[in-house]
């Protein structure tokens, strides 16, 4: 009797099985509104990225440095890096490239006396057991650890055309130099210096800076390092000088996201979308973009609609989309379902999202840093590179990432010569 019953009970098991097989089968065919899945066709790459390169231990006795401190997200950190590399190049000095932070929990700006103290603690010195730990108990050393991580700008951006040293620490080193060796800017708010290459430029009498720094003199210290404080705004640095602003475009053009991996990934949703597609970045998450998010939404709908409109352009689209495709780029969570896009859908019949497209080998990639899956951090990457090979880019007003998506990505994947700010 016994055996009889679990007979019967192992063969319902079966049914139940091949059932939500079949069923899996099924909605795994018919996701994605017949976009191509992307994970057969990547290559495979190493399961863990983004180790820092070894900084040199012997220095030149004439090197001179230039080193700053990075606070914000990711794009203010990028914009300080590209400051950063200006003056390197124009005051003839070895740039202290600090790790990148990426993650929902950014250092935010204080003076800079204070900042340096906050990035040394910043660090994941000897919390590598933190990913491993499983179960409900959370040490103190280890909460809001899964938050962020670091990676070099080595992993990210291709800079072997600029002079500089890669740290493994948000905080410079003195680099056991004497306090008469370090010419130090301390800033007590962000908007304290501004850079110029002349002192013949009379629009730089007004403007949102307290204080002027001529480049000329940084170049004409003698000191071994120049410490700066922070470096954001695309603004901070007034060039008036056409060999200057060359090196600015360089700059800001090696700027463009160059990691082979996200490469891949960007390529291929590109080429399962057709190559035509219209891309739009909508940040209205958080802060003074969430306020306003319904009017970013209406702003992006008619800039895009005005778009369709004049292009007389035969688009390859399937039979249902009639016009082209759209990949939106966006902080909010669960986009594809959110009504917040509504108006979009309907106009765009052919909306995708990130989410749409099937797993791929970043999925499994972990930061060597601290050992946390990297996949997390890198949608927003992602996210702007697809975009940045859309036929027709449309971004959120004042906001520094689509501006850099506008004005930097686009532009270097058609081979045009990038937008100029400040």
């Amino acid at each position: 009797m016994l055996t009889r019953i679990g007979n019967y009970w192992v063969f319902v098991a079966c049914l139940l099985s091949t059932s939500c097989l079949s069923c899996y089968w099924y909605y795994s065919s018919t996701r994605s509104h017949s976009v191509s899945s992307i994970t057969n066709v990547l290559p495979d790459v190493a399961s863990s990225c983004c180790s820092f390169p070894q900084a040199p231990s012997i220095f030149s006795p004439d090197a001179k440095f230039l080193s700053y401190l990075p606070h914000s997200g990711l794009h203010n950190q990028r914009i300080a890096l590209e400051n950063a590399l200006i003056l390197g190049k124009l005051t003839n000095r070895t740039v202290l490239v600090p790790p990148l932070r990426l993650g929902s929990n950014p250092i935010r700006y204080v003076s800079s006396d204070k900042l340096q103290i906050i990035l040394a603690l910043a660090e994941k010195t000897g919390l590598r057991h933190c990913p491993k730990l499983r179960s409900s108990f959370i040490p103190p050393e280890c909460l809001d650890q899964d938050s962020f991580t670091h990676v070099s700008p080595a992993w990210l951006f291709n800079l072997s055309s600029w002079d500089v040293i890669y740290l493994d620490k948000l905080s410079p080193s003195a680099m056991n130099l004497d306090t008469t060796d370090i010419l130090d800017f301390h800033d007590t708010h962000p908007y304290q210096y501004r850079f110029l290459d002349t002192n013949r430029d009379l629009a730089t009498l007004k403007h949102k800076y307290d204080e002027v720094v001529y480049i000329p003199d940084l170049a004409n210290s003698s000191h071994k390092l120049l410490q700066l404080g922070s470096l954001f705004g695309s603004s901070r640095l007034r060039l008036r000088l056409k060999e200057n602003k060359r090196i600015r475009t360089k700059v800001r053009r090696s700027m463009a996201f160059a990691s082979p991996e996200l490469l891949a990934v960007a390529s291929d949703i590109h080429k399962s979308m057709g190559g035509y597609y219209f891309g739009a970045h909508i940040r209205v998450g958080d802060g003074e973009f969430q306020e306003k998010r319904d009017q970013t939404i209406q702003q992006v709908h008619q800039k895009l609609t005005n778009e369709l409109l004049e292009r007389n352009t035969t688009w390859q689209h399937s039979s249902r989309c009639h016009g082209p495709a759209l990949y939106i780029s966006t902080d909010v969570p669960n986009a594809a379902t959110d009504p917040l896009f509504a108006t979009l859908r309907q106009s765009f019949p052919c909306t995708y999202f990130l989410s749409d497209f099937a797993a791929h080998h970043l999925a499994g990639m972990r930061n060597t840093y601290d050992g946390l899956a990297m996949w997390p951090f890198l949608v927003p990457l992602v996210d702007a590179m697809v975009v940045g090979r859309a036929e027709v880019v449309v971004g959120t007003e004042n906001s520094t990432f689509s501006q850099f998506i506008e004005d930097v990505l686009w532009r270097v994947h058609r081979g045009l010569g990038i937008a100029e700010r400040g």
